[in-house]
């Protein structure tokens, strides 16, 4: 979303900067650093501003800017050391006021990055012949410090299972990085593209192709044709076993039965003897 107002980033130049002959050298020194200082602020917000959606402080950070354009227009050479002093407050005091904005549209920022992201919780299994002793798991293109998920933890060792793992899918679908660092020191980096899974994945390490030697492969798919063919084996076990048991043991039992009347007239023979 582009911004409606134009809040662009000012380069440390200006009339501030340059001209300073009149006053103290220590006064003027303090002046220009506290200067730089409220440019970088400056700066610091415009960079965030520019990713958020949220366009309710727009006014705010214009008339913010130009206080700052004020402060660029004082010459100090035209100034007394008391003079600088009360500049330097004024100073002071925007940087502040930078500060609440910085803090204030990070947590935007951060809410807006939320609310558009999806969680996938990941387990992964070792299928390969080595041992890892480092594993960290970031967004393709995230330049921050990625944490070392092993750092204080056993080496993943061969057939061993890492759960825990959590990714966050933003709308774009950005690739994660799975980077891992061997028992040797050899490192690897394998790309996991978390819009094929759902809310949680079942992944194997296994050997696989590309320059890595390396690769993942769900093995979600897997598992319920390894439970289905279990249940069809015991489904006829289980049907054979009470015919076969009924069948023998219904032999005895034909006096339940009507049918067997021929048993009955020997029973019968005795009336003529009588």
């Amino acid at each position: 979303m582009k911004k409606r107002i134009c809040f662009l980033a000012i380069a440390v130049v200006s009339s501030l900067m340059l001209t300073a002959c009149g006053p103290s050298e220590k006064k003027v020194g303090e002046a220009q650093e506290k200067y730089v200082q409220l440019i970088e602020k400056h700066n610091q917000v415009v960079e965030i501003h520019k990713n958020v959606d949220d366009a309710s402080f727009d006014g705010a950070l214009l008339e913010l800017k130009g206080k700052v354009a004020e402060v660029e227009a004082y010459n100090l050479a035209d100034m007394h050391d008391d003079e600088i002093d009360l500049l330097i407050q004024i100073m002071d005091a925007l940087i502040a006021s930078y500060d609440g904005y910085l803090e204030t549209l990070s947590e935007i920022k951060g809410q807006e990055e939320a609310a558009v992201r999806i969680p996938t919780a990941i387990a992964l299994t070792n299928g390969t012949e080595l041992s890892f002793t480092g594993l960290k798991l970031y967004e393709q293109g995230d330049s921050a410090i990625h944490v070392d998920v092993l750092e204080n933890l056993e080496p993943l060792l061969p057939g061993q299972s890492l759960t825990g793992l959590l990714v966050q899918r933003d709308v774009d679908n950005t690739p994660w990085v799975l980077a891992l660092t061997d028992s040797e020191g050899r490192e690897y980096e394998i790309a996991i593209h978390g819009e094929d899974y759902g809310e949680s994945v079942s992944l194997d390490l296994v050997p696989g192709g590309g320059d890595q030697g390396l690769a993942v492969r769900p093995k979600s798919q897997q598992e319920p044709e390894s439970q289905q063919e279990p249940e069809s084996q015991q489904e006829p076990e289980a049907q054979q076993e009470p015919e076969s048991q009924q069948e023998p043991e219904g032999q005895p039992g034909p006096e339940g039965q009507q049918e067997p009347g021929s048993q009955q007239e020997p029973e019968g023979q005795q009336g003529p003897e009588g």
